[in-house]
C-alpha cells in the first residue's frame, strides 16, 4: 500500500501497489501531487539519497519541496517541529482501525 494525506485536511490516497520501488512510487506522486507542493517523507530510498552526505532529495528534480526526517534517528525533526511524517502514520492507523471494525462486522 502506498499512502498520501494533505496536510490540515481529512484529503488523502491510499493505493495498492505490487512493487514500492522509484518508478512506481514517483509515478504516483506526480500523478497525485500538484509540482511546487510541500512533501513530508520518511528516508526511504525511494524518496531520498541516503548515501549523499548530507542526504539529499529525489523528488526536488521534480519541483517538489521535500522535507524527510530519518526515523533512525528520531520521529519529528529537532530542529523544525513540522518535519514529521505523522500525518500519513495516523492514516495507517485509522486504516488499521477500520479493517477490523470491517472483518469483525
Amino acid at each position: 500500500m502506498f499512502g498520501i494525506r494533505k496536510r490540515a485536511t481529512s484529503n488523502f490516497i491510499v493505493v495498492p501497489v505490487q512493487k514500492r520501488d522509484i518508478e512506481t512510487l514517483h509515478s504516483l506522486i506526480l500523478k497525485h501531487i500538484k509540482i511546487n507542493s510541500k512533501v513530508y517523507s520518511d528516508c526511504y530510498s525511494v524518496y531520498v539519497n541516503n548515501n549523499a552526505s548530507p542526504k539529499t532529495s529525489k523528488l526536488k528534480q521534480y519541483g517538489y519541496i521535500h522535507y524527510f526526517v530519518n526515523h533512525r534517528v528520531e520521529f519529528v525533526s529537532a530542529l523544525i517541529n513540522t518535519i514529521h511524517t505523522n500525518t500519513i502514520e495516523s492514516l495507517w492507523k485509522e486504516i488499521k482501525i477500520s479493517r477490523i471494525f470491517v472483518s469483525l462486522g
